[in-house]
């Protein structure tokens, strides 16, 4: 349900608020205000679920897909659950987990600001300046695939109602959506399905492979290490996966199953070892084939990973960043029927240029400036795929 009151009256009564919260709190330190939130209702909610993923460096959580939907006034939006990736500010800001950080989700980029000289936000030093700010609040930027960028100014929901919180703007197409559960309040990231719908999966991936009985699916990769002191061996015949997994509803309970797919399918690499990197720089660079086929009576959508059984991280090159995903695309045969790529793919970026001038980055031959001793692989080729 959304907030009757105006986008913008909402950030009049945000500035307002927000002006008398300064003014005390540099004469006495602190202010305390508890705004009283209403809703209406019109929402409904298809399903239900979350996903989490971590990084040991500094990076964007990313996810990607629609497998959680709702419909707001009419729109509907695919939502993300990130209850336990972030901190209400009640009082004081709300913040992702890590403060200062971004998530982002099919490809609109969720920041949660929290301005340095207030209690508990970076960079903000404890002094006789600091101001100890008794209200939550939320002050969310989005940054949308073409660099525009929206923002969202609120207060922290007190409940029982659900709120959703949409740019002051006509026609946004991303936001956040509160729902009040047992007390406390689950979050979502919302982006509209006609949003989620321009994105290009290919681009950054295997795209949608087709393999059938009769009709082999060829998939080529180069592979990069550099490690100047130990090479890394690698078992190449299964770092391509194929897994399988579905959302299964049964009354107002939804179930998951899940399961190695590539029983499906025949799969075989050009070359079953290799050894990467070390002091020689060994293989660097070197093209791997494998070839797809799917098996008699064999039917589904499967997502097409690579390397996640081997717990080694690993990065693809493509046009932008190197990221990190659980899937990279997805695999047809048959009439592409059952539908068992109904996971969210969740991915881990790094900036390049974050990292640029450390000791911990090298400009390698073929590939330019990157982080040593991680897996890389790019994509050179893919027959029968919408890449």
């Amino acid at each position: 349900m959304v907030l009757p009151l105006s986008g913008h009256g909402r950030q009049i009564i945000f500035a307002i608020s927000i002006a008398v919260i300064l003014a005390l709190a540099l004469g006495l330190g602190v202010y305390y205000f508890q705004p009283q939130l209403r809703g209406s209702s019109g929402s409904s909610i298809s399903t239900s679920s979350s996903a989490t993923v971590s990084s040991s460096m500094s990076a964007v959580l990313s996810y990607s897909g629609c497998n959680n939907a709702i419909t707001l006034n009419g729109t509907e939006y695919c939502m993300l659950n990130v209850s336990n990736e972030t901190l209400f500010g009640n009082p004081g800001y709300t913040v992702f987990n890590d403060a200062g950080s971004s998530i982002s989700f099919n490809g609109v980029t969720f920041t949660l600001l929290c301005p340095s000289g207030y209690v508990g936000c970076p960079n903000t030093s404890h002094n006789s300046t600091t101001v100890t700010l008794l209200i939550g609040v939320i002050d969310l930027r989005l940054t949308f695939p073409n660099n525009t960028t929206e923002y969202i100014h609120n207060f922290v929901p007190l409940g029982p109602q659900n709120v959703t919180m949409l740019p002051n703007v006509a026609n946004s197409s991303a936001g956040i959506y509160f729902e009040f559960v047992q007390h406390n309040y689950e979050t979502f990231l919302l982006v509209s399905l006609s949003q989620y719908s321009q994105l290009s999966v290919a681009n950054s991936g295997f795209g949608t492979v087709v393999a059938g009985t009769n009709s082999s699916a060829v998939i080529s990769i180069q592979l990069y290490y550099y490690n100047s002191t130990t090479p890394l061996s690698l078992n190449l015949t299964d770092i391509l996966t194929i897994q399988a997994w579905q959302y299964i509803p049964n009354g107002s309970i939804t179930s998951t199953r899940s399961f190695n797919g590539i029983s499906n399918f025949t799969l075989s690499a050009s070359q079953n070892q290799i050894v990467l990197g070390g002091p020689t720089n060994a293989s660097e660079g070197t093209t791997v084939a494998y070839t797809l086929t799917a098996k008699p009576g064999a039917s589904g959508t499967y997502e097409l990973g690579f390397l996640q059984s081997w717990g080694l991280q690993a990065y693809l090159l493509a046009s932008g960043e190197p990221t990190s995903c659980g899937f990279y695309g997805e695999i047809v045969t048959g009439n592409g029927q059952p539908n068992y790529a109904q996971s969210e793919s969740s991915c881990t970026t790094y900036n390049i240029s974050y990292f640029e001038g450390q000791n911990d980055t090298i400009t390698a031959p073929g590939i330019g400036l990157i982080i040593p001793n991680y897996l890389y692989f790019k994509i050179v080729g893919i027959s029968n795929s919408t890449q």
